[in-house]
């Protein structure tokens, strides 16, 4: 036998408690609705325009992966050696690597695939910083390019990206299980670990 009787003000605050929180989850099915409808909204407007892809570091593996993202976008390759013949044979374009400002603040790049060497990655990455900075300074924060690495060891550049880059970039940390030699035929059935590092500004640790 209950010891306490519910009185009808507690049994009309309780309805009406749970009449906002059915009007509370309506109303986020609603907003949820809305978010996926905008983003397939943004993802059909990027799918509509070629993505603009520079590739830091065009050696031998930077030339690999310019081969696949042609396919799907502009690529357009730096480094200290002079690729620009190759580069014009694939259907890319070819910037001298003291055009970095050009390249960074002006080609409108949407990612930054840094396929530099481990040794020379922290090097390259604090070269970037000034330009990036510029490109705020022009164009605003929105405007930053998605910055990958593609380093055979991860915790390394992963910090360094971490350190260096301005917040406002994203970041995405992959590692490539394969090269020229074990995907010439391409990166079907290829296995391929990346880590979405930092997202508007939020840091994540999703590894897949």
């Amino acid at each position: 036998i209950p010891t306490t009787i519910p009185t009808i003000t507690t049994i009309a605050t309780n309805a009406k408690g749970a009449g906002q929180l059915e009007q509370l989850k309506a109303e986020e099915a609603k907003l949820s609705s809305l978010l996926a409808s905008v983003r397939s909204q943004k993802l059909a407007v990027l799918r509509s325009r070629p993505l603009n892809i520079g590739i830091v570091g065009f050696g031998r593996f930077g030339l690999f992966i310019a081969q696949s993202f042609i396919k799907y976008g502009n690529v357009i390759g730096t480094s200290r050696s002079d690729y620009s013949h190759v580069a014009s044979e694939m259907g890319a374009r070819f910037m001298k690597l003291d055009e970095l400002e050009r390249f960074v603040v002006e080609e409108d790049l949407d990612v930054i695939v840094l396929a530099v060497s481990i040794v020379s990655f922290e090097s390259t990455v604090k070269d970037l910083i000034p330009h990036l900075q510029k490109r705020i300074q022009l164009k605003g924060t929105n405007s930053l390019p998605l910055i990958v690495d593609v380093a055979s060891v991860k915790e390394h550049p992963r910090n360094i990206l971490l350190d260096h880059l301005p917040v406002e970039c994203d970041i995405l940390a992959t590692h490539p299980m394969f090269g020229p030699d074990s995907a010439r035929n391409g990166w079907q059935g290829q296995a391929f670990v990346y880590e979405k590092t930092r997202v508007n500004k939020i840091l994540l640790k999703e590894k897949v």
